[in-house]
C-alpha cells in the first residue's frame, strides 16, 4: 500500500490545478522522464485509463505508475 500512497502523493503534487484529474498534456512530461518509449508509454496509457476518458485520476495514475515501474524492470505488461 505504501507504493500506492506515494503515487497518491507525486498526483496531488502534480494537479496543481487541484482538478482530480491530469490530462495527456500534464502527464506527458512526468511520463517522457520514465525513459521509456513512446509505444510502451502509449500501452500504460491505454492500461491506466480505466474510464478511457483520456485523463488519469489519482487511482488510474498510480496504476501508471505501477506499470512503468514493471516495465523498467522489463517485466511484461499485460495487453488489456
Amino acid at each position: 500500500m505504501a507504493e500506492y500512497e506515494e503515487h497518491c502523493k507525486v498526483f496531488e503534487a502534480i494537479d496543481e490545478g487541484r482538478t482530480g484529474y491530469l490530462d495527456g498534456r500534464q502527464a506527458k512530461q512526468l511520463l517522457m522522464q520514465s525513459g521509456l518509449s513512446t509505444s510502451t508509454l502509449r500501452l500504460v496509457w491505454d492500461l491506466a485509463d480505466e474510464s478511457k476518458d483520456g485523463k488519469l485520476d489519482a487511482h488510474e495514475f498510480a496504476i501508471a505508475q505501477h506499470l512503468m515501474g514493471m516495465a523498467r524492470r522489463e517485466k511484461p505488461l499485460p495487453s488489456s
